[in-house]
């Protein structure tokens, strides 16, 4: 009896010292700032549920370069932003922070935001021509969304990027930056001939929910040719294609261009993280619970592509699995 005593003494002892070992493994908190509610709460859900020694986090969506300077300022840890305002934050900053965002690293590129010119179904316009002398929204997170885009830079963006197809002239439309139930209710109410949205696929944006619910609606294309013309003058884009059902009432796929996006992170976060981060991405173990949609997305032999360093954590990942290294 004395010896079944003594035994269960010692596990009793044994249980308590794992349990203690497991409350007293470091956590590292991960704040992901996004660009997407959708994708930011897959990403923390799936950090959360996959990768041990983190507690991740999500912020309210933001602009790619609020998100860019959360990371140089180290207000974020993790960030989903666009590849073209990576690289220029990287080499010389942005208008919110402008000089070089010299803690910037990244983790992967992880899918296309496409290009969206949103009109109403019964709307007239079958191309970027027809918008000529017409109101165009462009949406933006912010309550003073007018202020914002010019402040950022995003208001004088989209306008040359839609008037370098070579279909508009500089004067030939109204751009005005909305939130998006203004820009959803413009649509809806006919005051805004188009609305242009710059969206991450396969992860949807809600706000192409709402407007389905409000109205319906059907995307202009971008042709060869304006794709292009983009491209000349903004080497990240290039020609995309939105598949045929992305959208009710879509029926086939839509031409137009997009730019890479790319989960990016602070330099100083710590190399075993990351390397714990970039494994979860591509872990097919983690595949059944909530890690669809980013992983239709993610191209292993492309992701290490980023046009900024990649982080070391993310380049032993990379070379330890043989994947190309950019």
């Amino acid at each position: 009896m004395k010896s079944c005593a003594a035994l269960l003494g010692v596990a009793a002892c044994c249980a308590a010292a794992c349990t203690s070992t497991q409350a007293d493994t470091p956590q590292t908190p991960v704040r992901i700032a996004t660009t997407n509610g959708a994708i930011g709460r897959a990403l923390t859900r799936l950090y959360n549920e996959h990768t041990s020694g983190v507690v991740a986090s999500v912020t309210p969506p933001e602009t790619s370069r609020f998100n860019l300077r959360a990371l140089q300022q180290r207000s974020a840890d993790v960030a989903v932003v666009r590849a073209d305002l990576a690289y220029a934050a990287y080499g010389r900053g942005t208008p919110l922070h402008p000089h070089p965002h010299d803690r910037l690293r990244g983790i992967a590129v992880m899918g296309m935001s496409l290009l969206h010119v949103v009109v109403r179904s019964d709307s007239s316009a079958r191309s970027l021509a027809d918008l000529r002398g017409a109101r165009v929204g462009l949406i933006s997170v912010s309550p003073d969304a007018q202020e914002r885009m010019t402040r950022e830079g995003d208001l004088g963006f989209y306008r040359t990027l839609l008037t370098s197809t070579g279909e508009l002239g500089r004067d030939d439309i109204e751009t005005v930056a909305l939130n998006g139930g203004d820009l959803i209710d413009g649509l809806a109410a006919g005051r805004l001939a188009a609305g242009v949205v710059l969206a991450a696929r396969p992860v949807s944006a809600p706000i192409f929910g709402t407007m389905a619910r409000n109205f319906n609606l059907r995307l202009l294309e971008i042709g060869t040719d304006a794709a292009a013309r983009i491209r000349a003058q903004f080497p990240f884009y290039k020609p995309a294609l939105i598949p045929p059902g992305t959208y009710p009432g879509q029926e086939r796929a839509v031409r137009t261009v997009g730019v890479d996006f790319l989960l990016a992170c602070r330099a100083d976060l710590p190399e075993d993280v990351v390397y714990g981060l970039v494994r979860t991405l591509f872990d097919p173990a983690s595949g059944a619970d909530g890690r669809n949609d980013i992983a239709e997305s993610l191209d292993p032999l492309l992701a290490s592509a980023t046009p900024i360093p990649l982080h070391p954590g993310a380049a032993r990942y990379y070379r330890e699995r043989e994947l190309p290294h950019y």
